[in-house]
């Protein structure tokens, strides 16, 4: 949310002339980058996928930083264990990375692969749809929102840190249906994740990279999507250190580029 509130380019002038009373105007953020991924189906299967990276830098690392996912029903973590209860069954902070929520003939899978070690607050149910610093600011107070996010996540680092990276993985699917099994992989310069033949990796930082290197343990063929490539450039893709590239792609004018593999093992990417 960057209102001027996290990014005021005049906040130095107008503390200067003593116009911001006892509120603190000062810039929050330097950087947020969000990337958005819809994984679709595939020929033989059904399942598809929502990704999400996001990069958020502040400008002191005593501003918090939380990411927010908002459901129209209850999400329930998968494991984990509840760290703090400030109103039980309202709002609770989890140390936990799995979660599900039900609702209907349908049930959405997520999981938060980065950061490592979150802490997730959960926020919501009856009196509690919309809380915010102790008051529920209800924006329909006259009529019924049936699709409006009565629960939310506030998925946190586990630590105080100026730059900070948040991994999601979300599911949808009919009531019944598995879970996937998602790993996360660090790399070289780079973090992403494995699930369901998919592998998606992102760039640590905002420049655009020359190269990749990471690791896969998942088995079977598999569909690699790495984003924060230089647009129009062309890219080597090797395997387990084979003198001929497995791939030769050229990164889109978003600077993704996809590539498949026959299975897991050690890859390196470059221009």
């Amino acid at each position: 949310n960057l209102t001027n509130a996290y990014a005021n380019p005049r906040w130095e002038e107008d503390y200067a002339a003593n116009r911001l009373g006892d509120v603190d105007y000062r810039p929050k953020v330097s950087n947020v980058r969000r990337h958005w991924l819809y994984l679709r189906q595939r020929a033989g299967d059904a399942d598809e996928y929502f990704v999400t990276f996001d990069r958020v830098s502040s400008m002191d690392a005593d501003f918090a930083k939380s990411n927010l996912l908002h459901f129209i029903g209850e999400p329930e973590f998968l494991g984990g264990n509840l760290v703090a209860a400030e109103v039980p069954g309202h709002i609770e902070t989890w140390n936990a990375n799995r979660f599900q929520m039900e609702l209907g003939g349908a049930v959405l899978h997520g999981e938060a692969v980065l950061p490592a070690n979150a802490r997730i607050r959960k926020v919501g149910g009856e009196g509690y749809e919309y809380w915010v610093n102790g008051v529920n600011y209800d924006p329909f107070p006259n009529d019924a929102n049936p699709l409006g996010g009565v629960w939310r996540l506030e998925i946190m680092p586990p630590t105080a840190a100026e730059d900070d990276l948040f991994l999601n993985v979300l599911h949808p699917a009919a009531i019944g249906g598995a879970a996937p099994t998602v790993t996360r992989i660090p790399g070289s310069s780079c973090e992403g994740a494995s699930f369901d033949g998919w592998v998606v990796m992102f760039a640590k930082t905002e420049t655009a990279q020359t190269a990749f290197s990471y690791s896969v343990a998942m088995s079977g063929s598999q569909r690699h999507v790495l984003g924060d490539m230089a647009p129009g450039y062309t890219y080597q893709v090797y395997r387990n250190g084979d003198a001929t590239p497995l791939a030769q792609v050229v990164a889109g004018s978003e600077g993704i580029m996809e590539f498949t593999s026959p299975g897991g093992g050690s890859f390196q990417v470059s221009q």
